[in-house]
């Protein structure tokens, strides 16, 4: 018999896959009362957000068996496919590049493979993940906010890191802020060596109703509703975009005494249902879920855990005509974007990677630059993951310059070809 921790992940998983039936699967989790885990800091900032399968490889300390020979019996490592060193793809710099490859049929990604970096390997935003505040627990989005978005000072905390490496807790104090028009009871951000980032109070008590939700993180000016989708019996419909959103946070205004529902995480079979892509640089977060059930909930895991409020059957009609009247049908969008291919050169600074051989057209191939200033990217070339002749995924948020350069960098991952199919280590 399922626990009802099992069932309402079950139920979660299958909410998200109507968001995105290709890759949300590896994008959210609604939690009531999760804990960041210190000692592990994954790549960027997907820290606290992947639910897939993930191993963790210690990269100073790398067994030969968690990693991908030649000789392995299952999986046929890249290098028999040729020269790998030389770029077959032209360095193109189209006006517009999709972040969407034209890659082979079956190719993707079935997993994440991410990293425990060792102190000097991690980026000051990722070595400080939690201190306290009046007696409760704040824990880092790993999520940059621009220092217009901050308020007054509330002092300074104590905050603790952990370095994987040599089994070593570290604390230090830094200045934190509140973020403007936000309740500080629910987020905050700190100032990092010169960064200031999003901490979210995971202690905090669900508030008791809407209004007290939309009030505390100002969500009608730090939530925008432009991409969702139609979703019915955990299954998308269709996709669409809105060029506004007025009209809902007007309805939804409107139901500041709905009340919290026990249940965090609703039972969608039979129902149909909107569910809205949820980012906000102000509450620290990157594709979320907010949705609206034709019965007349409203779900969220923009708190991390699971929050659900009945606004009534004829609020939930009106966002549902305004957005189906109003939507402009679209394609799906991905919760991370990919990029694979071979390595054709590691410089000082940079790397750039062909992606020409995954796809469908080897002339539609494009060599992309990577700067690795960053020390979240740069990692990647110091401990040899990314080298001349390697195959790689990169994950990303799907942004480009005109020079093909790829920007927001998440993580890297080590790729095969498995059966025609180009895999990631899981």
């Amino acid at each position: 018999m399922k626990t009802d921790k099992q069932n309402k992940k079950e139920k979660l998983s299958k909410l998200l896959d109507g968001i995105d039936e290709k890759y949300t699967a590896e994008a959210l989790e609604v939690r009531r009362r999760s804990s960041v885990l210190p000692k592990i800091a994954a790549a960027a900032a997907c820290v606290a957000l992947a639910v897939t399968a993930t191993v963790m490889l210690p990269v100073m300390n790398r067994s030969s068996s968690n990693v991908i020979t030649e000789t392995d019996p299952e999986i046929e490592a890249v290098t028999d496919i040729g020269n790998t060193t030389e770029s077959s793809g032209e360095s193109k710099t189209p006006e517009k590049i999709s972040p969407v490859r034209p890659y082979k049929s079956g190719v993707g990604s079935t997993g994440e493979l991410a990293y425990v970096w060792f102190w000097e390997d991690m980026a000051p935003i990722e070595r400080y993940t939690h201190f306290i505040l009046n007696g409760m627990e704040y824990s880092t989005r790993a999520a940059l906010i621009s220092e217009d978005k901050l308020g007054d000072s509330l002092g300074s905390a104590v905050f603790k890191g952990y370095d994987a490496g040599t089994n070593t807790e570290y604390t230090e104090s830094f200045e934190l802020f509140e973020i403007r028009d936000i309740s500080s009871e629910y987020l905050v951000a700190a100032c990092i060596e010169g960064e200031h980032v999003v901490f979210i109070n995971r202690d905090v008590t669900a508030p008791e109703t809407f209004g007290e939700l939309m009030d505390s993180l100002a969500l009608a000016e730090s939530l925008s509703f432009e991409v969702f989708s139609l979703n019915e019996s955990y299954r998308p419909q269709d996709h669409y975009r809105l060029d506004g959103d007025r009209k809902i946070w007007d309805i939804l205004s409107l139901c500041d005494t709905a009340p919290l529902c026990p249940e965090d995480v609703p039972d969608f079979s039979g129902k149909r249902y909107l569910s809205f892509t949820a980012t906000s640089e102000a509450l620290g977060i990157y594709k979320m879920v907010f949705s609206v059930t034709d019965d007349g909930y409203v779900t969220t895991n923009i708190c991390e855990y699971g929050y659900t409020y009945y606004i009534g059957k004829d609020a939930a009609k009106e966002i549902f005509d305004y957005c189906l009247d109003m939507g402009k049908k679209a394609e799906a969008e991905p919760y991370m974007y990919y990029i694979y291919g071979y390595v054709t050169e590691v410089s000082d600074g940079y790397f750039l990677i062909d992606d020409s051989k995954v796809c469908s057209d080897p002339d539609d191939g494009l060599v992309f630059k990577v700067k690795t200033d960053d020390i979240r990217v740069g990692r990647y070339v110091k401990h040899g993951i990314v080298k001349e002749g390697a195959f790689i995924s990169i994950h990303f948020k799907g942004e480009f310059t005109e020079e093909c350069e790829i920007k927001n960098v998440q993580y890297i991952t080590e790729a095969y070809f498995h059966g025609g199919d180009v895999v990631v280590l899981e």
